[in-house]
């Protein structure tokens, strides 16, 4: 076995029986260098190899990372956020980011099959898998049709953790039934300040979500396109 090979598999052995915990940062090159008696170049080749088989990632500024187990999501017509956790055994929290409302432009318009100029409210919030970014949601909704959630989200605090479940947005604004209509998923590079809010690197692939959500008359109640970060997610598609 070579020098490489020892670090990497005593970093597995460690983070397998739980020394290292998922989401923990790595010490320092230069600190496993001393650690393992060895030159810097030679942990960085063994960080390469669990990188490569997906045990920790990289982050730029912000050292390496040990990867948690992927959330599996389920992508069923009622399936939320919370649920998904839920069932993943962790605490479910989201983050407010932004409000804004404005004149709907013309592909958001179309989403949310309304005119082209009638106010929407644009609402950004990161959901949190135990204090973990699991996801990045854009959420459109019409302000004619669903009016009351401009108050509720314009009275929230911003950038504090809270419990706070799209059924209960959906029913303070009067609608007790929703599902969604259709997913459209596609896998890309995220965006600086996208890869900020994950807390991933910028070549670390995400996965964006693209679903209306119809009430029961099938009207759309709002759109919505929410990011996952790839190296911590996997669906999981209920037919």
């Amino acid at each position: 076995m070579t020098e490489w090979q020892r670090v990497s598999e005593t970093l597995v052995d460690e983070i397998e029986r739980g020394i290292i915990a998922a989401d923990e940062r790595l010490p320092a090159d230069t600190e496993l260098a001393v650690r393992f008696g060895v030159h810097k170049h030679t942990v960085r080749r063994a960080l390469t190899d669990l990188q490569a088989r997906g045990i920790v990632r990289s982050e730029r500024g912000r050292g390496t990372f040990v990867v948690r187990d992927a959330i599996a999501y389920r992508l069923g017509a009622q399936i939320r956020f919370e649920e998904s956790l839920a069932e993943n055994r962790l605490a479910a929290t989201r983050r407010l980011l932004s409000v804004a409302q404005f004149g709907a432009p013309g592909d958001i318009a179309q989403h949310l099959q309304i005119a082209p100029g009638e106010p929407v409210l644009m609402v950004t919030m990161l959901g949190e898998a135990d204090e973990t970014p699991a996801q990045l949601v854009t959420l459109w909704f019409a302000l004619d049709r669903t009016p009351a959630v401009k108050s509720l989200f314009e009275n929230l605090p911003v950038d504090t953790p809270i419990e706070l479940s799209l059924d209960s947005v959906m029913r303070h604004a009067g609608i007790n039934s929703f599902r969604r209509k259709s997913a459209r998923l596609e896998c890309r590079l995220p965006e600086l300040e996208e890869a900020r809010h994950l807390k991933i690197a910028r070549h670390d692939p995400i996965f964006e979500a693209e679903i209306p959500n119809i009430d029961d008359k099938g009207t759309v109640v709002y759109y919505s396109v929410t990011l996952y970060p790839g190296s911590r997610t996997a669906f999981v598609f209920d037919y």
